[in-house]
């Protein structure tokens, strides 16, 4: 396969995945376009994954330091994270309709 050629598998006992960037948090357009994409094999290659982003910032641009921060800053950090259940939920259901048979995985990549 093409891709090969810029992905390396350097470990012969595990087989490499191909995980393709996927949307930034809630926004499904990505998710959508992608996922129609494959399964139309607009592509002359597959994927077996697609990747989801989702930041925990409490704010932009980022204000709150890392460490020594109160309880408020606290509880909105928490609640921004207990959001995340909602985005793969809300992603899953995109590409369940694209692949029934969950044939590509969605990774979560980015969470913090």
């Amino acid at each position: 396969m093409w891709w090969r050629r810029f992905s390396r598998d350097y470990n012969p006992h595990q087989q490499m995945r191909q995980i393709a960037v996927g949307p930034d948090g809630a926004k499904t357009e990505y998710t959508e376009t992608i996922m129609r994409a494959w399964k139309n094999k607009v592509w002359s290659w597959n994927i077996d994954g697609l990747s989801l982003h989702s930041n925990t910032l409490n704010g932009w641009p980022p204000s709150v330091k890392a460490t020594r921060f109160g309880e408020a800053e606290y509880a909105r950090f928490i609640q921004q994270t207990l959001g995340m259940d909602g985005l793969i939920r809300k992603h899953a259901a995109i590409m369940d309709r694209y692949d029934p048979q969950k044939k590509v995985a969605l990774v979560v990549d980015e969470w913090g």
